[in-house]
């Protein structure tokens, strides 16, 4: 069972299937990770919220949470975690997402690259990403970049992708070849 509670109720917990429709309705073309080539055909793609213990939106806060086994679908792409919560600014009328943060077993996947830690920060706007953890990884066409601390995903351009990884850094190229040191960039 879902429970969903908006706390702008004074804390009242309600079990309300509308507004799971509603919430996911909402953040179909707002939430999941756009990428530069992906984001016009993900707006019309309608995004999938799930969570086996809370779906929760704060308004004063400007954010909306998913707990238990929590997974966002848009599209080819997708985010598991035990803890999802994206941010908006409550004083915008679009109530556009502007940040992801997932937590707890994370994993996120778009198709072409796999993404794996303990914390996932995404930013949506820059198209960044940071994922935090002692086995972080990252996979996809070019290669493979593990680390124990961080890695960073700084520039999203497929010609120009930039990673900095931190923390015993391990990267293997699609050819095999093996970089290694305790901070790759």
């Amino acid at each position: 069972m879902i429970k969903m509670r908006n706390v702008t109720q004074q804390g009242a917990v309600k079990t309300n299937r509308y507004l799971q429709v509603v919430l996911t309705l909402f953040l179909a073309s707002i939430f999941i990770i756009p990428l530069s080539e992906k984001s016009i055909a993900q707006e019309e793609t309608p995004l999938i919220v799930e969570a086996d213990e809370l779906l929760e939106w704060d308004q004063k806060k400007g954010t909306y949470s998913a707990t238990g086994n929590a997974v966002a679908k848009q599209a080819k792409q997708q985010i598991k975690a035990e803890e999802l919560v994206a941010s908006y600014d409550p004083d915008s009328e679009s109530r556009k997402i502007t940040l992801i943060v997932a937590t707890g077993a994370v994993e996120y996947e778009d198709g072409t690259s796999t993404v794996k830690g303990d914390k996932l920060t995404y930013y949506i706007v820059a198209e960044r990403y940071l994922v935090e953890g002692s086995n972080s990884f990252v996979t996809g066409p070019n290669g493979t970049m593990r680390a124990s601390k961080s890695i960073e995903l700084l520039s999203s351009n497929p010609e120009k992708q930039l990673l900095t990884a931190i923390g015993a850094a391990h990267y293997t190229d699609a050819e095999g070849q093996i970089v290694q040191g305790e901070t790759i960039n």
